[in-house]
């Protein structure tokens, strides 16, 4: 005797799901019709995703291209310790410079 197998698929172009009972096709049951409709769901998937990824491509491409111009972590630490270490030597340049005075 033949087992069914359910399952649920929910796609967001949908948002609803859909039962499948059956087999997948090869015993020579009913599977085959399922497999067509499965089939089917992820060629319409395929698509979407496709057109997507067409959509996003460009604006990946700018967010690449305007990341370049951006300091690196390296640059941004040595920025950072070459502040802090003038903010430190000043308080030593005055009293340096009073005593000349």
């Amino acid at each position: 005797m033949k087992q069914a197998n359910f399952f649920r698929v929910r796609t967001p172009a949908n948002d609803h799901a859909h039962v499948y009972k059956g087999g997948f096709g090869g015993n020579g049951g009913d599977g085959g019709d399922i497999m067509e409709l499965r089939v089917q769901r992820l060629e319409e998937d395929m698509r979407e995703v496709k057109n997507t990824l067409s959509r996003l491509e460009p604006l990946i491409v700018r967010i690449d291209e305007r990341q370049k111009h951006l300091p690196t972590n390296t640059t941004l630490i040595i920025s950072l310790i070459t502040i802090f270490a003038a903010g430190l030597a000043i308080p030593q340049l005055s009293n340096i410079i009073a005593a000349f005075k």
